[in-house]
């Protein structure tokens, strides 16, 4: 109860969210930054999921949406997430299948989204979905009738899951973002920036356990030398993904998205095998003890 007004005071949920709209008006390498720190302590709580909503507002938002939803998210009073993956269990447009029905001025939705992140806590949803060929977004509000949603247990509850679950639900022309243009382009940037962000929790993480256990490494003849190679692996990949980062925050351009989204998967395979290495050598080293 106390850690989300904190993080709020602090301007957190802002952090990408313009200044005229509540928030502090910063970018996602800038966010990129503090979410290392949060893996660093396996922070709980939808800070990525309300940063991507807040994204996804307002790079697709008209000027009166983001008057509307925004401060809310840069406050914290609301908390956001993106609902993506349907039934068929592919993450991207050829995934997007939930069919918008045109009626009351709007679109009726039937049917569910899965795996979406902190799905049991949030007050607001963008949601994909198709009005025949096109991919179009909508906010949907947890109060809404037609919606409810549902958390799952999981392994790790610093990052908990959920369903959302649509009964004839309706969005309003005034919750379809009007600016989302290319709807598969959109979704395309928002999953880029889902990788950038969820990849630089992962480091932080890892730059944690790392220095947990370089104890055990140097404890033991001969993982020394393996500690710094693994150290040299992880730095070129990290320089590599934020280089990407920074060009794409300066250009303006969006993000290259093959590049950026392989750079991401590869920074956490690196930083997955480094685990695994450290897990193994840990394990020898208790054993010579």
């Amino acid at each position: 109860d106390k850690l989300w007004p904190a993080m709020a005071e602090l301007g957190w949920f802002g952090l990408v969210v313009d200044e005229e709209y509540g928030g502090v008006g910063l970018g996602f390498v800038d966010l990129a930054v503090l979410l290392e720190e949060t893996g660093r302590g396996l922070l709980p709580g939808p800070l990525i999921s309300t940063s991507l909503a807040a994204a996804a507002i307002s790079d697709f938002g008209s000027d009166e949406q983001k008057q509307r939803y925004l401060p809310s998210l840069a406050d914290g009073t609301a908390i956001g997430t993106l609902a993506l993956l349907e039934d068929s269990d592919v993450l991207g447009p050829d995934g997007i299948a939930l069919p918008g029905t045109e009626e009351d001025g709007g679109y009726r939705l039937t049917g569910a989204k899965h795996f979406v992140h902190d799905a049991g806590v949030a007050t607001l949803f963008v949601v994909p979905f198709r009005t025949g060929e096109d991919i179009v977004f909508g906010v949907v509000q947890s109060s809404a009738e037609g919606v409810s949603s549902r958390s799952h247990h999981t392994m790790d509850e610093t990052k908990r899951m959920g369903d959302l679950t649509l009964d004839n639900g309706l969005v309003t022309q005034d919750d379809v973002l009007a600016g989302g243009g290319d709807g598969e382009t959109g979704l395309a940037r928002l999953l880029d920036l889902a990788a950038v962000a969820v990849t630089a929790e992962v480091i932080g993480a890892m730059d944690r356990a790392l220095l947990v256990l370089e104890p055990e490494f140097l404890s033991v003849d001969g993982l020394s030398g393996l500690l710094d190679d693994i150290i040299r692996i992880r730095e070129k990949r990290r320089s590599q993904v934020r280089y990407d980062w920074i060009v794409a925050n300066k250009t303006h351009a969006g993000f290259t998205r093959h590049k950026l989204y392989l750079g991401a998967l590869a920074e956490q395979w690196t930083d997955y095998r480094v685990f695994q290495v450290c897990q193994g050598s840990a394990e020898i080293g208790r054993a010579h003890v």
